[in-house]
């Protein structure tokens, strides 16, 4: 289903989030942290390309398309397995006033969720 001008800010980001969830995720090699542009992600995308993209990659492209659907949104990295390092990033956005977790590596995680974490740092959310 299409989201047009008059969409609510929860159904953007619902629909965001599902298309971004959808797109492969392929872990950066050990040892090496490789970060991708969102425009350049997603022209790759619309060209037909199968980007690989990791955790931060499909956070920060999720938050880039949140933020030009007029969703403030923001990055937020995890610590996920307790050893004070973080080692995990998902976009957060503001809908409807509330802060809501966007997981972007599994398809079958529904917005709102969000992994267990012994550490979370959000950067400042914008539009």
């Amino acid at each position: 289903r299409g989201l047009s001008i008059d969409s609510s800010q929860e159904e953007k980001a619902r629909v965001l989030h599902q298309y971004v969830c959808n797109l492969p995720y392929t872990p950066d090699p050990t040892g090496m942290e490789r970060m991708q542009d969102p425009e350049r992600l997603a022209t790759k995308i619309m060209a037909g390309d199968t980007p690989q993209t990791d955790c931060d990659d499909l956070s920060v492209l999720l938050s880039a398309m949140a933020r030009a659907a007029g969703i403030p949104s923001s990055i937020s990295f995890l610590d996920t397995d307790g050893d004070g390092i973080i080692d995990h990033a998902m976009t957060v956005m503001m809908v409807n006033g509330q802060v809501v977790h966007a997981e972007t590596t599994t398809p079958d995680k529904p917005l709102g969720w969000r992994p267990e974490a012994k550490l979370e740092e959000v950067l400042p959310m914008s539009t």
